[in-house]
């Protein structure tokens, strides 16, 4: 009976303890911070190079093979009102990069066979160890889609198969609507 009691006490330590390893918040990717200027970044990420995105003509600071799951990563810091994240139908020139501040950082490795697949399981491992049970989750016909809501960061991981397969982390500040999921 004493053995049982011990059992179930040293469960219940684990739970307690790995409820209270998870985040309450999460800042921003690694050691970024949303809204720091392209010089802040790039004293944090030295091989940060300001180009163009995996979509092929948008602004970004470009971090080329980050390895991340033992997969070659790119790493896209997008900056607001700067590239793709320019207000849409907008005609005004991009601002000066004094004035860019981090809005989004996104993750992305692509292959034309399923190692993209596999890197992003091994990459929600992480995530899940990280920061513990999705706010959301779906499983949908081109891949799987993990959503984690924090007070002051949004974490969307999915998977795209189709030709190709591509696998996708995106770290965007929380806005208003998506901190009601919390």
């Amino acid at each position: 009976m004493k053995r049982h009691f011990t059992a179930l006490g040293t469960l219940f330590l684990f739970f307690c303890y790995s409820a209270a390893a998870q985040p309450q918040d999460v800042a921003g990717w690694s050691s970024t911070r949303w809204a720091m200027a392209p010089d802040e970044l790039a004293k944090l990420q030295p091989d940060m190079v300001i180009g163009k995105d995996y979509l092929g003509g948008l602004t970004a600071g470009v971090i080329s093979n980050t390895q991340i799951a033992e997969s070659p990563f790119q790493v896209f810091l997008r900056f607001k009102g700067v590239g793709g994240l320019q207000r849409v139908g907008s005609t005004e020139p991009e601002p000066p990069q004094s004035a860019w501040r981090l809005a989004e950082v996104e993750l992305y490795y692509k292959t034309a066979d399923r190692r993209a697949d596999d890197a992003c399981y091994r990459v929600a491992e992480i995530l899940l160890g990280k920061y513990g049970k999705p706010t959301k989750q779906e499983s949908g016909k081109y891949g799987d889609m993990r959503l984690w809501v924090f007070p002051t960061t949004t974490i969307r991981q999915f998977t795209f198969n189709a030709l190709n397969t591509e696998c996708h982390v995106k770290y965007t500040p929380t806005k208003t609507s998506d901190a009601d999921k919390l």
